[in-house]
């Protein structure tokens, strides 16, 4: 067999399983959300989701708290279940939350200027029928004084991670399992950022050196000024924009546009399956500087 139809066959299998991947990921998409849109008894009473009979809804009590004597933290840590994730600024240090079911608000605890958040969800709560409703509003605010640069060291399975524009971290070592991750006009130190099905976007923005995956996602790099980053999307495209000194980009089904303020970059960039434009040029799936 010749090692153009090796690559043919190889091709074709990945496809497929890219295919299947996509196929999959829809049709659990459609089960989830069409149940909580259309809030159906007859839906809910064909495939069992929710509680009650036909005829009875699902309720569910929500809950909100919040606690501005927390003390002096300088790290963020945390593993939420669900619920979206807000960093913002305050005169004091404090954290809250909203739209959590009683039985599952966050929890936290603060040891050697730490902060940790848990969240948690009990299995026996978790009938399909009854995600859209838990999920929806759920959200932990997390407020710290305009003079500190926090390191951040999360875990989210689902939900979205924001911080108020303008603020300044340390290192953030940040994995989105489903969920954005959005950084505009922000200043960082290192930056380990996975977004397993969801976008990473970052805007007018400066930072060291970075690691950023999307899995099923595309990523944003606009108006960024970096020394260093890698960055890979196994299903999306990658855009960056700005100045930095060394890139390397990898799509796998996807393009990719480049655009460098520093005509000394260092660049590697490659794509499986769609093109590269590097500064309004076309180059193919392939740049490489000397």
């Amino acid at each position: 067999m010749t090692d153009e139809k090796k690559y043919t066959g190889w091709k074709r299998t990945y496809i497929g399983l890219l295919n299947a991947a996509t196929v999959i990921c829809i049709i659990l998409g459609c089960i989830i959300h069409i149940g909580g849109w259309i809030g159906s008894d007859i839906y809910r009473s064909i495939f069992g989701f929710g509680s009650g009979s036909l005829g009875a809804k699902t309720e569910m009590a929500k809950a909100e708290g919040s606690d501005t004597d927390t003390g002096v933290f300088d790290t963020v840590e945390g593993e939420i279940a669900y619920g979206n994730l807000v960093l913002q600024y305050g005169e004091e240090y404090g954290i809250s939350y909203k739209n959590y079911p009683k039985d599952e608000v966050p929890t936290w605890k603060i040891n050697s200027k730490n902060l940790k958040i848990s969240q948690k969800t009990k299995k026996s709560n978790w009938k399909l029928g009854d995600f859209r409703e838990r999920y929806k509003g759920a959200e932990i605010i997390v407020t710290i004084p305009k003079d500190m640069s926090p390191d951040l060291d999360l875990k989210m399975n689902m939900g979205a991670f924001e911080a108020e524009e303008g603020m300044t971290f340390g290192d953030i070592s940040l994995d989105a399992d489903m969920g954005s991750i959005d950084l505009k006009e922000c200043t960082m130190s290192e930056l380990n950022l996975n977004a397993d099905m969801g976008s990473v976007t970052i805007e007018n923005a400066t930072f060291h050196d970075g690691k950023i995956n999307a899995d099923m996602g595309s990523i944003t790099l606009d108006n960024v000024t970096f020394s260093k980053a890698e960055l890979s999307a196994s299903m999306g495209s990658i855009t960056v924009s700005g100045s930095f000194d060394e890139l390397e980009a990898k799509c796998d089904l996807g393009g990719m546009e480049v655009e460098s303020k520093n005509d000394n970059a260092e660049l590697d960039l490659k794509t499986e399956m769609g093109g590269i434009s590097y500064n309004g040029q076309d180059v193919g799936r392939s740049y490489k500087t000397n």
